[in-house]
């Protein structure tokens, strides 16, 4: 942003700058909030890993942290507010404070956001290798820290995430599920996967369906593996048809949709806190987010929006569950 007024002024003069040095610092901007009780706020921008298909290195740089007292100084800000969500974001999230080289880290910055009357304190998106025991430790331990972890996995095969540069295996993966459900009891994790990456075989694939179904994630969300330009994987035969990407992407689709729906149906009778976000008119019903990320729908009143209430789980389908208000606010 600082060099702005400078490109301006060379394309006046009939320059036509094209490439610019890699960021290596985080500019602070104005933020625009377009709710009232829920915020995003930047803890990180780029990422120094080098997965093959990803092109996140080259369009936003590498890891660059903000200053852990700039991020609080916001959280306060909207403590102060009345917000009653904030999601801390990051393209790798946990390797939050690596380049900052003063011992600051994604624990110790949970730690000090658990410490602020904030009510729910979301985190995305994690690396599994970046996830460590002190992360997991400031997670369980903080009260407002919510127990939802969206790490990908982007597939079960060791052969194709040694391809993908990811860093880990599959049974290091299930590994950290198991840490993170010790831990942090009632933890949902969701993750991404891709389809098709180059070089997956069905054998490949079927890995990766069977660890779907061995951890049965909340919420996996998929896609086609498609080549990105400047990545190390846009350079390997796109080998697998269309046609078969979109196969096996409907089987992990019906597969999550399998789990999910079960998922939701052991949460039947259950009392869920539910922070409510909007109206859904096609459905005449309201909706929110439990602290695990579960959507809840149930009928009520606009002035519940942005609020937490209790609610009575009745019934579940694959992506939602649906249920009856039980007390009017919490929070």
């Amino acid at each position: 942003m600082s060099l702005l007024p400078e490109l301006i002024e060379r394309a006046r003069r009939g320059e036509r700058p094209a490439h610019f040095p890699a960021p290596v610092t985080l500019e602070s901007l104005p933020v625009r909030r377009r709710s009232r009780f829920s915020a995003y706020v930047t803890v990180a921008e780029g990422c120094s890993c080098a997965c093959a298909y990803c092109i996140v290195p080259f369009v936003r740089g590498p890891l660059r942290s903000r200053p852990l007292a700039d991020i609080l100084d916001e959280l306060v800000g909207l403590a102060a507010a009345g917000y009653k969500e904030v999601t801390l974001l990051g393209q790798n999230v946990d390797a939050y404070g690596m380049d900052l080289n003063d011992g600051t880290d994604f624990a110790l910055l949970l730690r000090k956001v658990s410490k602020l009357p904030i009510p729910r304190v979301r985190f995305t998106s994690s690396h599994p290798a970046y996830m460590r025991e002190e992360t997991i430790a400031a997670i369980a331990q903080g009260q407002n820290i919510c127990e939802h972890v969206h790490m990908a996995v982007q597939s079960g095969s060791d052969r194709i995430l040694a391809a993908m540069g990811r860093g880990y295996t599959r049974e290091d993966f299930l590994k950290l599920v198991e840490r993170l459900r010790t831990e942090i009891p009632g933890v949902n994790i969701t993750t991404d996967v891709i389809v098709g990456f180059p070089g997956e075989t069905e054998e490949d694939f079927q890995e990766t369906l069977s660890l779907i179904e061995e951890v049965k994630f909340g919420t996996v969300y998929v896609a086609a593996y498609s080549p990105r330009p400047y990545t190390r994987a846009a350079r390997l035969p796109d080998s697998v048809p269309r046609e078969e990407k979109a196969r096996r992407l409907k089987e992990v689709l019906e597969l999550t949709r399998k789990n999910g729906l079960e998922l939701h149906r052991r949460r039947i009778g259950e009392i869920v806190e539910v922070l409510v976000e909007g109206y859904l008119p096609e459905k005449g019903m309201y909706y929110g987010k439990t602290r695990d990320f579960r959507t809840v729908l149930f009928s009520g009143e606009e002035e519940l929006v942005g609020q937490i209430v209790e609610v009575r789980v009745e019934a579940a389908s694959p992506g939602a569950m649906e249920g009856s208000l039980v007390k009017e606010r919490i929070a």
